[in-house]
């Protein structure tokens, strides 16, 4: 999910349309081992921290029942 995705921490968010901000970031991600790290890091934390099959299902629910309001 995009609220999961925090720039320079847990991935990048591009900017519409701005290509050479992402080819730039992508190209620095890949020469930079310690940037990976970090990323490779705040992303395992942050599943542990937020992410559960009860979490994913209730999810799921919350979602079926917002349809069922909408007929």
């Amino acid at each position: 999910e995009i609220e999961y995705l925090i720039s320079n921490q847990t991935g990048y968010l591009a900017e519409l349309d701005n290509y050479d901000e992402m080819a730039n970031w992508i190209e620095n991600y890949l020469n930079d081992m310690n940037l990976q790290k970090k990323i490779k890091k705040n992303i395992t934390e942050m599943i542990l921290n937020n992410c559960s099959i009860e979490k994913m299902v209730n999810g799921i629910d919350d979602s079926l029942k917002f349809v069922l309001t909408l007929k």
